[in-house]
């Protein structure tokens, strides 16, 4: 990427961070309330999946066509949008009385969310400092865990003393003061200036036709089947724990808040120096380990200490995985519009792997068992490591590079 800077913007970063926490709380909003869910709108196991990722449906959609539009509108500007639009739109889903109203309001929020998740990231890279640049985006990688993390813990608390309609509002207004923060906040960059014209078309296709190349695609592909394994383990691993040991919504979510914090460890630890190394083995070991806990969580059969163990196992994999794939954004990416149009890629894929994942193994649980869900995560875990493999490979014009030792 040719969009440099001197020196990092660590309070700017700081803040578009938190932007990325809590877009990510309202992913794991629902999960640590399965119960009250489905008592009040009688959800089933699929439904349930489907109201964890349901947030995701217009990033799955749009997410490389928002990459592209945000350059043209500005990518500041899209924040406190982004913010505004998820508060409303989470207000608007705690007036639900059935599970198909609660999950339209799910869908208006990915307007918000994608809003803030493309241009995030974004506005980090170019904020950062080359040399600073892998663990800022290893940092970024830690917004799903970390907001999932942070809804996991409250949510149970607060569901229990105002209904799951009162943890909605909470977050409604957690979300409504950050736009405030935002909205008043002076990035200490200029968006860049946007053609007019017919020539604006051309542009926008221009930013977006390098994120269609192989090494991009192959990044993305490989960074939706690190989103499939962890988010779907995560969503499935509540209903699992009150199946199987007849726990309830509160000592759930005491239990699966332990698996974001796996997950944030293996971002920051592991997925800048994975990212930086020249050799595929780091890649391909930790797909490995994420596979076989997949097979130790839902297949072996074993007990809650060793089931939560391979779920914070599984999550760190797949938190360092994650980790690597923002961390190779850059290198596909020549200037701050490429770069938009790689993140919108991303953010797309990543979308549908999270809006697709959840519910097909909420659906495969139900036809087939828990142990399908297991071997069909752990194959999933696996093919993470092709595509990073490709970009770690593979030259820009598509010729292959040697493999360090």
């Amino acid at each position: 990427m040719t969009d440099e800077r001197p020196a990092t913007a660590w309070g700017s970063i700081a803040v578009l961070f938190a932007c990325g926490v809590v877009a990510a709380m309202q992913m794991g909003r629902t999960v640590a309330i399965p119960t009250l869910l489905i008592e009040s709108l009688g959800l089933s196991l699929a439904a349930l999946g489907w109201a964890f990722s349901m947030i995701t449906a217009v990033a799955a959609a749009g997410g490389l066509l928002a990459g592209g539009a945000l350059q043209r509108l500005g990518i500041q500007r899209a924040m406190p949008f982004g913010l505004i639009w998820l508060s409303g739109s989470i207000a608007l889903g705690s007036f639900a009385t059935t599970g198909g109203w609660m999950l339209a309001g799910r869908a208006l929020e990915g307007v918000g969310y994608l809003a803030i998740v493309v241009a995030a990231p974004t506005l980090m890279s170019v904020l950062a400092a080359p040399k600073h640049r892998p663990v800022v985006l290893a940092v970024w990688a830690t917004f799903v865990p970390a907001g999932i993390f942070l809804g996991s813990l409250l949510g149970g608390w607060v569901a229990s003393e105002l209904g799951w309609r009162g943890w909605f509002r909470f977050n409604a207004g957690i979300t409504l003061g950050l736009a405030i923060l935002v909205a008043m906040w002076r990035f200490p960059l200029v968006d860049e200036a946007p053609p007019d014209g017919p020539s604006a078309a051309r542009s926008r296709l221009a930013a977006i036709k390098p994120a269609l190349a192989p090494r991009p695609v192959a990044l993305t592909l490989g960074f939706m089947a690190a989103v499939v394994v962890g988010l779907s383990a995560n969503a499935m691993l509540p209903a699992y724990l009150a199946e199987r040991f007849g726990f309830g919504d509160d000592r759930v979510g005491a239990l699966i808040a332990l698996l974001p914090i796996g997950s944030m460890i293996g971002s920051v630890l592991l997925g800048a120096w994975v990212a930086a190394a020249r050799s595929l083995w780091p890649v391909i070991s930790l797909a490995i380990v994420t596979a076989i806990a997949c097979v130790a969580l839902f297949v072996v059969g074993a007990g809650v200490a060793v089931v939560v163990g391979a779920g914070v196992v599984l999550m760190a994999g797949h938190g360092a995985l994650i980790a690597v794939g923002f961390a190779l954004v850059p290198q596909v990416a020549r200037s701050r519009a490429e770069l938009a149009a790689v993140n919108g890629l991303i953010v797309q894929l990543g979308s549908l792997g999270n809006f697709l994942g959840p519910p097909a193994a909420g659906a495969v649980g139900d036809v087939a068992g828990w142990p399908t869900v297991g071997i069909g995560l752990a194959a999933t875990a696996l093919a993470t490591a092709a595509g990073y493999a490709y970009v770690r490979r593979a030259r820009p014009d598509g010729s292959t590079a040697p493999i360090a030792g």
